[in-house]
């Protein structure tokens, strides 16, 4: 994202389609349809500069060519890339993730590259000149695989004097790529990442004093008892939502998630209605969702689930007028126990082992434990997801309510 005469600038890249942009004078909105930059597959990973003269820069990788980064010039307003004047920068090595910035009349292209045996790591080169050479390649940070690698991000000063890179790490567990903000030195015209001791240069850092001190204690913002008329910005949809098929507004001070048909039949990943949050990766940590099923129909299934690669949920059940509790996994369902109560209580509790254990109950007070500890998976550069969710194989029929959202980890 940059800021330039008064408009924000989104760019990015689809490996299969090319190079876009979105434009907005407010950063919450709204922003005006996108714009191809480039057209074709192949690309990623782009970043852009404005000069002091108001020029445009724009560097982005070709990853089917055998990693080119490009350095082309572009139009005042970010809507065209000049073609012919592509600049090639370097080659190979897995780099990707360029970013552009300049220091003190210098311009700087860092980037992310890869070799076998070390990993993945933070390089830059430098130049006098904005269209380049691009020389003096240069190590900002240790490959830090146990640390699993920090490296893809940008430099960014976040108060006069004060630099940092905001990155999200490489490597990934269940809970997917995580995002750090790691310190930055400027020594002798580089920007050195992490620890700043010269006799630990490059090393991760995992506690640092916030850029902007503040005595506001930080909030996540889990847990949602759905009092406001619009969804929080912790949630996200597993699928792209039917907007007439949940509501914070017909039941106010709950969710309404309507029903309708899997994508693939049978199979969790493949519901469009699962409202869900990250997966936090803390020592203690725990969900607990309080639903109301009056408004459930034959053949709908609706409760609480860990979703990724894999998934494993515990829900209900409804055949005819008959309701049960059921553990699912993509090896099937397990009976659990008839539902007497039109309301009904589901928790997952989880630790840094990434194993997530389920149960249920009719008070919100005592908790049955229900099928068999779920280890979280990764997958598609995201890590699990835990949320509520509803749907029907049957027909586009039946509904449930979400009174409130528990979400609780440990600090």
């Amino acid at each position: 994202i940059r800021y330039h005469a008064g408009r924000f600038r989104v760019f990015f890249g689809t490996p299969d389609e090319g190079m876009y942009v979105s434009t907005a004078t407010d950063p919450a909105g709204p922003w005006t349809p996108l714009h191809q930059l480039i057209e074709g597959a192949g690309w990623d990973d782009c970043s852009a500069l404005w000069d002091d003269d108001g020029k445009a820069y724009f560097v982005a990788t070709r990853f089917t060519e055998g990693y080119k980064t490009y350095l082309f010039r572009m139009s005042a307003d970010g809507r065209t890339i000049d073609r012919a004047s592509a600049t090639l920068v370097h080659e190979g090595l897995g780099r990707e993730a360029s970013k552009l910035i300049k220091k003190e009349g210098r311009y700087y292209i860092v980037y992310s590259e890869h070799e076998d045996g070390i990993g993945r790591y933070v390089m830059a080169r430098r130049s006098r000149t904005p269209m380049g050479p691009y020389g003096e390649p240069r190590q900002l940070e240790r490959a830090n695989y146990d640390d699993f690698e920090p490296n893809q991000g940008g430099i960014i000063e976040a108060t006069p004097g004060k630099w940092f890179f905001l990155t999200h790490h490489g490597r990934q567990s269940w809970e997917g790529r995580a995002m750090s903000l790691l310190p930055v030195v400027w020594r002798d015209g580089w920007p050195m990442i992490g620890d700043p001791d010269p006799a630990r240069a490059g090393a991760m850092v995992w506690h640092w004093p916030k850029p902007i001190p503040s005595k506001r204690p930080a909030d996540l913002g889990l847990s949602d008892d759905f009092a406001k008329p619009v969804l929080q910005p912790q949630w996200e949809w597993n699928q792209q939502p039917r907007a007439d098929h949940w509501s914070l507004t017909e039941r106010p001070g709950w969710v309404r998630l309507r029903a309708w048909p899997q994508l693939v039949a049978g199979d969790l990943r493949k519901t469009s209605n699962i409202l869900g949050q990250r997966s936090y990766r803390t020592t203690a940590n725990s969900v607990t969702a309080k639903f109301d099923l009056t408004r459930m129909t034959d053949g709908q299934h609706a409760g609480l689930a860990h979703v990724s690669e894999a998934y494993a949920a515990i829900g209900v059940v409804q055949s005819g007028t008959a309701r049960r509790v059921e553990f699912r996994t993509p090896a099937g369902a397990l009976d659990i126990a008839a539902v007497a109560r039109p309301v009904i209580w589901l928790r997952t509790t989880w630790g840094v082992d990434g194993l997530a254990r389920y149960s249920y109950s009719d008070d919100g007070r005592v908790f049955l434990p229900a099928g068999s500890p779920y280890r979280m998976t990764h997958a598609d550069y995201r890590g699990d997801r835990v949320g509520v969710y509803t749907y029907n194989n049957r027909a586009d029929r039946g509904s449930v309510d979400v009174d409130s959202f528990d979400y609780t980890i440990s600090r």
